[in-house]
């Protein structure tokens, strides 16, 4: 859309001037961020009033029906793919309140999403610790996803099962900017 600009820059030093907006959006990101930077800039970013909305949402690492694939997922999965090093995922309302902003709702949701065998393993190769190991070059795409079907073989019992997906949505807003004062109408005279 030639009405849109783009711009590649860090979440903690973007190049626009203060307060040049309304609302900032997070989705899925905090965890890869220092927090503590990261909102000190979007604080340096908002207008007064403006709000900063953080969501995210993810595998939660759990099958709706079979827990053994819980078992799974911990004892054979990330043990071979362990997550790589992150940040806070939920932002407690002391650490915002310290950049000026207060919390003013949260929410967290859950869904199932069904997947075949195929679909999951697909899946599993999105995330962030198996792009890690083929980043490293220490296994191929092929070999992960025939050893996910492999192992977890014996608990899709139905054609497609229901995975559990979790989020959470947290609204922060900038301080209000300053009211005129109301004296009623009156004047005010000093002698």
């Amino acid at each position: 859309d030639p009405r849109l600009t783009y711009h590649c820059a860090t979440a903690t030093a973007m190049p626009f001037d203060d307060e040049h907006f309304g609302l900032i959006t997070l989705g899925s990101g905090l965890h890869w961020l220092e927090a503590d930077a990261f909102l000190r800039e979007a604080r340096r970013l908002l207008a007064p009033g403006g709000q900063l909305v953080i969501y995210d949402h993810g595998f939660t690492g759990q099958m709706a029906c079979w827990p053994e694939y819980q078992v799974w997922h911990r004892e054979q999965f990330l043990a071979r793919f362990p997550a790589p090093p992150r940040s806070v995922s939920t932002l407690p309302t002391s650490t915002a309140a310290t950049f000026g902003f207060a919390q003013t709702f949260q929410t967290g949701f859950e869904h199932h999403w069904p997947m075949s065998a195929a679909s999951h393993a697909d899946y599993l190769l999105t995330q962030s610790n198996v792009l890690l190991s083929l980043h490293n070059r220490t296994t191929t795409p092929e070999d992960i996803r025939g050893w996910i079907q492999a192992s977890t073989r014996d608990l899709f019992r139905l054609p497609q099962e229901a995975f559990r997906f979790a989020g959470r949505v947290t609204v922060l807003r900038t301080a209000p900017p300053p009211r005129p004062c109301d004296w009623g109408g009156g004047v005010t005279t000093h002698g």
